[in-house]
């Protein structure tokens, strides 16, 4: 909005302009009448509401918690976020063993960890996440993805069988 300076008179304005109409209709005349009623459709489908995002349900901040437990070699906050199932096949010793193992085939000192996505479907979810740390001055990366289950008590990583033994 222009404010008006003392030598000019105010007055009110409604939207739109004269100019503004007469280029509407000369750009109406020169796209023609299928252009138009493309171009019309494409704002008004724009204007409509937003699409519903998938509601995060914690899915997502149970992998980045056991992720950042094992980058920093805090097995039993690792352990806790376990689903109930996986942690009765394993004991807290034996996952943390495993849980050296794996940490140590990364190749480096994770210095950084990243949830790529986790992607819902009901009570069950998929992490992609990626560790970072340097080696010898390169920056290196290991990717991984992990299942999550939700039980009662909230989401559970699901360990693979073969967690943290040779692959």
């Amino acid at each position: 909005m222009r404010l008006s300076t003392p030598s000019e008179p105010r007055t009110q304005r409604s939207g739109v302009s004269g100019t503004s109409t007469a280029y509407s209709a000369a750009l109406r005349a020169r796209l023609g009448p299928t252009a138009s009623a493309c171009l019309a459709l494409a704002l008004l489908a724009s204007c409509g509401p937003a699409r519903p995002t998938t509601p995060h349900t914690g899915a997502e901040e149970a992998a980045r918690g056991y992720y950042e437990a094992i980058r920093l070699g805090d097995w039993g906050r690792a352990y806790e976020l376990l689903h109930p199932d996986t942690r009765r096949r394993w004991t807290a010793e034996g996952f943390a063993r495993a849980g050296a193992e794996y940490r140590r085939r990364l190749g480096f000192e994770p210095e950084a960890l990243y949830v790529r996505s986790c992607e819902e479907q009901g009570d069950e979810a998929k992490a992609h996440v990626v560790f970072e740390g340097h080696v010898a001055g390169k920056l290196k990366q290991f990717k991984d993805a992990a299942e999550l289950r939700r039980s009662a008590s909230g989401w559970g990583v699901v360990l693979p069988q073969r967690f943290g033994s040779a692959r």
